[in-house]
């Protein structure tokens, strides 16, 4: 399969397609409005740059929807840039893998329960995580679900 490039809409077959077959691309919905903490993140660089990462932001949500329909919602799952700092403390990992968009890789893990900690910047670009947990800033509490 060839990689692309371009931002494109695709279904959920076609998303699980790609990602089983080890495409790399970005992946756009309509669905999904960016967070407010995201959009600020965006407001001061140039039109190119914001298509970029809109299209970053965008990649990170489908990882984390892909996961968590992958493992039929019943764990927590977290996507995380490999570039920033963390601690971590999962229980009952069920699957870690790393996936890529462009030159900037993520950590994606689907577990039972745990603790993490971001040690850099926030934002739809860099975290997404969803299940069952409490959050205090760039600390989160995951509790089985």
């Amino acid at each position: 399969m060839k990689k692309f490039s371009r931002m494109m809409l695709v279904s959920s077959l076609s998303l699980t397609l790609m990602l089983t077959s080890g495409v790399t691309a970005a992946f756009a919905t309509s669905d999904v409005a960016p967070t407010p903490t995201a959009q600020s993140t965006i407001t001061n660089v140039a039109d190119g740059d914001i298509t970029t990462m809109n299209a970053r932001e965008q990649f990170v949500k489908d990882t984390l929807y892909f996961y968590n329909n992958k493992w039929g919602n019943r764990y927590n799952v977290l996507v995380f840039n490999t570039q920033l700092g963390y601690e971590r403390s999962f229980h009952g990992v069920k699957e870690s893998a790393i996936v890529s968009y462009g030159s900037i890789n993520y950590y994606v893990w689907v577990f039972e329960n745990g603790t993490f900690r971001n040690k850099g910047d926030g934002g739809w670009i860099n975290w997404a995580f969803l299940g069952n947990f409490t959050r205090n800033g760039s600390y989160v509490q995951f509790y089985n679900r």
